[in-house]
């Protein structure tokens, strides 16, 4: 079994899912743009490059930091994001999908109990959410390791 080691631009698309209506209707090629600022009316959520965990080419798990600042605050609440997605390659049209995206986890260390309300408020944001690639960006940064 190779071991897949994945470089900053990988880095995702989970997050492009996540900044759906920022960048596009689902289908559109993403381009990875960092952080990505989700503007909503409870809070903004400022998500940094996801750091691939695994990525086996049908299912991916990643981690990124989050912060979140909510009404008239300075300071944000930091924390970490986990997810999964469904990946698809068409390697004829060099194109990677993204879908069945599902953010499984969120950690806030500082504000514990605001997690399942931050988690909740991004889970549905991404809900029912395609994001398409380019499969040479998306390769570009990858680094095979045998």
């Amino acid at each position: 079994m190779r071991k897949v080691s994945l470089c900053v631009l990988v880095l995702l698309t989970l997050a492009l899912s996540l900044a759906a209506a920022e960048t596009g209707p689902p289908g559109e090629i993403d381009h990875l743009e960092w952080p990505r600022i989700i503007s909503l009316d409870e809070a903004t959520f400022v998500i940094h490059q996801p750091q691939i965990e695994y990525w086996d080419n049908y299912h991916l798990e990643a981690q990124s930091a989050v912060g979140i600042t909510e009404g008239g605050e300075e300071n944000p609440v930091y924390g970490v994001l986990t997810y999964e997605a469904r990946t698809r390659v068409d390697k004829d049209e060099r194109l990677v999908t993204f879908d069945r995206l599902e953010i499984t986890g969120a950690t806030f260390p500082s504000a514990p109990e605001q997690a399942e309300r931050y988690l909740s408020l991004l889970q549905e944001r991404v809900k029912n959410s395609v994001r398409v690639i380019s499969l040479d960006h998306f390769e570009a940064g990858l680094e095979v390791v045998e």
